[in-house]
């Protein structure tokens, strides 16, 4: 049972974890071949990861767009603008207000040329997807380089306070630095685009799972699903001896579930690990009485504030969707 990871076509060292935790195998879309990035490319190679270009058309164009987005932003990085004071430091454009300003804007501040929107949806969908693919990859770094701050800052406290607890508290008595959830940034208008590229694969999957509560939390609201069907809480990453055997185990469930759908919820359990200090996930499951293509319509119709249609008849044992996050 291979999940597709939406709504993000980056995948983090952290999330590619989590996911090969609980499934051998995992889709991930991409907005064009010629920009999949290195780490996925290898993780795909080693048979952790399915790479979907579902539209590889104008890539020409496309690239050049992005060349100039990437252009105009390492130019303008740092510098005192009072575009940047609006934007909180976050990649130039990614919060604009649509895919169509978006690559506008661009044209218009690096060439000096007017432009009009263009009015090829999927073609605005697979640029933003392309920008928000390198937010994200810009964004993990950054995570990266403060996890390597703060695991200084607690070998400091701890060897100034003598204190053999790990302490969730920073210097001078400030929280700890946290992970910022990708997610949280554009979240209707990633499900838009993501839900729109998937739209042109004629995909029948059933099953979407997401590492941004942000975004799990935003389809929740939206679809009002029917129920947990699964969920593991606060689980050890199992050790290599026991993972196929794990991950064979969330399968089996999840297609029992799909063949033979029930309305209880189903709590699956394991021990608590020995080791309190190894790295945990939980995973969530639920029903969306959707098929797919209800679903990604659900997905597409939140970035327009529209009313996403209704399953004419609600069946359990539709599409499920799934937050999976975890501790390092």
């Amino acid at each position: 049972m291979e999940p597709i990871y939406f709504p993000f076509t980056y995948v983090s060292p952290f999330a590619a974890t989590l996911l090969g935790a609980c499934f051998p195998r995992t889709v991930v879309y991409q907005p064009l071949s010629d920009a999949v990035p290195a780490s996925l490319r290898t993780w795909a190679d080693e048979g952790g990861f399915d790479i979907r270009v579902p539209v590889d058309i104008d890539n020409v164009r496309l690239l050049k767009l992005l060349d100039e987005y990437q252009k105009w932003a390492d130019l303008h990085e740092g510098k005192d603008l009072k575009f940047f004071k609006t934007q909180s430091g976050r990649i130039p454009f990614f919060e604009d207000v649509s895919t169509h300003r978006l690559s506008t804007d661009i044209r218009k501040r690096v060439s000096g040329e007017s432009d009009t929107p263009s009015t090829d949806a999927l073609f605005d969908a697979r640029f933003f997807l392309a920008v928000a693919q390198e937010f994200d990859r810009r964004q993990n770094e950054l995570q990266d380089g403060m996890a390597t701050y703060r695991e200084m800052e607690r070998k400091f406290l701890k060897e100034l306070l003598g204190d053999p607890e790990e302490s969730d508290i920073g210097l001078g008595g400030s929280p700890a630095l946290h992970a910022e959830d990708p997610g949280g940034h554009m979240t209707e208008k990633r499900l838009e685009t993501f839900a729109r590229l998937v739209r042109e694969d004629n995909a029948e999957d059933r099953l979407f799972v997401t590492t941004s509560r942000a975004v799990y939390n935003a389809v929740r609201d939206t679809i009002s699903p029917a129920g947990e069907i699964l969920e593991i809480r606060e689980m050890s990453i199992p050790d290599p001896n026991r993972l196929a055997a794990f991950q064979t185990e969330v399968s089996n469930h999840i297609r029992k579930f799909l063949e033979n759908p029930v309305e209880a919820s189903e709590i699956v359990t394991f021990p608590t690990p020995e080791n309190d200090n190894a790295p945990r996930f939980s995973l969530t499951l639920v029903d969306t009485r959707l098929e797919c293509d209800e679903f990604l319509d659900a997905c597409m119709a939140l970035s327009t504030n529209g009313t996403p249609k209704s399953a004419e008849s609600p069946t359990a044992g539709g599409v499920l969707i799934g937050l999976l996050d975890g501790t390092p």
